[in-house]
C-alpha cells in the first residue's frame, strides 16, 4: 500500500458541508450566497492540502504542525474574495496571523468544554493547555465514532 494523500480524519461529509454552511453564513450576514460558498470550498481546498503535505512530510494523522494547520484554510478563502471585499496584503496578512492566535487561544479552552478530543497545543503553549485542560491533553473518545468516509 502506498502513503494516502490525505488524513485518515477527512470525510466527504465535512468537504460537503462546509461550503453550504458558508453559504447559508453569508445569506444571513446578507452578503451574496455565493461568496460563501467560495469562502467554504477555498477553506477546504487549504484543509485538503495542509493535509496533503503533512502526509508527505510524515506527520501523522490529525499531528500538529503549526502554520501548516492555520495559514492555507484562513488564506486561500482570503484570497477568493479579496477583490470582492478590496482586501489589502496587509489586512489579508494581519487576518491570518489572527487566525492562527485565536485558533491556539480557543483550542485548549475547546477541549475542556468536549468540542476537541485535542487541544492544539505547540511549545511554550503547552504550559497554558495542562492548566486549561488540566493535565490531560489528549481524551479519549467515550464512545466508537463511525469510521470516516475517505476522501
Amino acid at each position: 500500500g502506498g502513503r494516502r494523500l490525505i488524513g485518515e480524519a477527512k470525510t466527504w461529509r465535512g468537504v460537503a458541508l462546509a461550503p453550504l454552511a458558508t453559504g447559508l453564513g453569508a445569506a444571513l450576514l446578507d452578503w451574496p450566497a455565493t461568496v460563501g460558498v467560495m469562502i467554504g470550498v477555498a477553506a477546504m481546498l487549504g484543509d485538503l492540502l495542509s493535509s496533503f503535505v503533512k502526509r508527505r512530510l510524515g506527520v501523522p494523522t490529525s499531528g500538529m504542525a503549526l502554520g501548516l494547520d492555520q495559514i492555507p484554510e484562513a488564506l486561500l478563502p482570503l484570497l477568493a474574495v479579496a477583490d470582492q471585499f478590496a482586501l489589502s496584503w496587509p489586512a489579508i496578512v494581519a487576518t491570518v496571523a489572527g487566525f492562527i492566535v485565536l485558533e491556539l487561544s480557543l483550542s485548549p479552552i475547546l477541549y475542556w468544554l468536549g468540542v476537541r478530543n485535542r487541544p492544539y497545543c505547540a511549545g511554550e503553549v503547552r504550559k497554558w493547555c495542562r492548566v486549561i485542560s488540566g493535565g490531560q491533553l489528549n481524551r479519549t473518545p467515550t464512545t466508537e465514532a463511525p469510521e470516516p468516509t475517505e476522501v
